[in-house]
């Protein structure tokens, strides 16, 4: 199996399954080109039997043993316009399960449909790179709903800002910004701090740090709001809930079968919050980007420098004649580009290519 079959495989199985998230926050792409496009996926299952209190460091158990837990997941396809601007656009799909005393509920169907894009503002000695997404429901909560709630259900606004500092073996990657719901929903300041270590070339460790805090306070009571995740989601408040706050930990395990494609593998914890739900997750997430000028432009420059330096013979003529030898003739990659692997620095290969591109 090729890697195209493999990849219409894996993204056909994925998308069976779920495919986005309510209010995802992904980081885009560490580098892209010009005509490049990329594909990307995160699911995470969610289980809680408890709430974080008024009280920060403090969470209580559903009434008689009730639990909540959710499927949902992120899904996008991104296509760069140039070298410092990508778009991306995705449709969702979510589950969610309440079980009471008196019964067990589930329901499922499309979240929403997004839209958004990024912008490489700084690539110096930090990676910054602002976000705009735009998101629309397509499953609308309703005041006095008994089925189970698989997102917040409202369109919204989020803007945010992506950093990223890259070093030899591992990264420091963060996120802050601000995530405006409609429908009078509290609006949240959103933040995570995370470091990834590539111990190996295909092999690498995560480490994050994520949360939220309420900003504007909802335009709705506690009250009329408790209605919605009482009736519907057995009184778990992971979703539509009143002035929110969270945090939480995640680690993951990434693996790159080739410089392309990744995949990983996670777990995650609450830590503390208020007014949110508390429990643990699951993760899973693939990408797979492909920056088809990149690869060109290191070839020809890599040939290009070799011409330079090795002056033609007589015998090399000969030499270069004798097809038994042609592997010997493949020209070297240039010592001043770094082994990047398409994610590990602000890339001082991309500034050499495009430095040499415009001299040209």
């Amino acid at each position: 199996m090729n890697k195209t079959h493999l990849l219409t495989f894996v993204f056909i199985f994925f998308n069976s399954l779920c495919a986005l998230a309510i209010d995802s926050v992904e980081a885009p792409p560490s580098n892209w080109k010009k005509g490049g496009w990329g594909f990307s996926a995160q699911a995470e299952y969610f289980q809680s039997r408890a709430n974080y209190d008024e009280v920060r460091g403090s969470y209580s158990k559903l009434a008689t043993n009730n639990s909540f837990n959710s499927l949902e997941s992120t899904s996008r396809i991104r296509y760069s316009l140039s070298r410092t601007f990508s778009f991306y656009a995705g449709l969702g799909v979510s589950q969610a399960r309440a079980i009471d005393s008196v019964s067990e509920k589930t329901n499922s169907g499309l979240s929403q449909a997004l839209i958004g894009g990024d912008f490489l503002l700084w690539n110096r000695w930090i990676r910054l790179v602002p976000e705009v997404q735009l998101g629309a429901t397509l499953a609308p909560i309703k005041k006095n709903q008994t089925q189970p709630l698989y997102g917040d259900g409202v369109n919204y606004l989020s803007i945010g800002l992506h950093a990223l500092k890259p070093f030899s073996y591992f990264r420091l990657t963060g996120y802050a910004g601000a995530y405006i719901p409609a429908d009078g929903f509290a609006k949240l300041f959103r933040y995570s701090l995370g470091a990834d270590w590539r111990f190996t070339k295909r092999f690498a460790v995560i480490a994050e740090i994520s949360g939220y805090e309420t900003l504007l306070k909802d335009e709705l009571t506690l009250a009329e709001r408790s209605t919605t995740t009482t009736s519907a989601n057995a009184g778990s408040m992971r979703f539509a809930t009143y002035n929110p706050a969270l945090l939480e930990s995640r680690i993951w395990l990434g693996f790159k079968p080739d410089d392309d494609f990744e995949l990983r593998a996670g777990y995650g914890k609450t830590i503390d919050g208020v007014r949110s739900a508390e429990g643990q997750s699951i993760l899973f997430s693939l990408s797979f980007n492909q920056f088809p000028y990149a690869n060109k432009r290191r070839s020809s420059g890599g040939s290009k420098r070799q011409n330079q330096s090795a002056p033609r013979s007589e015998s090399s003529s000969k030499f270069k004649a004798q097809p038994e030898s042609t592997e010997t003739l493949l020209p070297q990659a240039p010592t001043e580009f770094p082994n990047t692997d398409g994610d590990d620095s602000l890339d001082d290969a991309e500034q050499i290519l495009e430095d040499r591109n415009i001299s040209e």
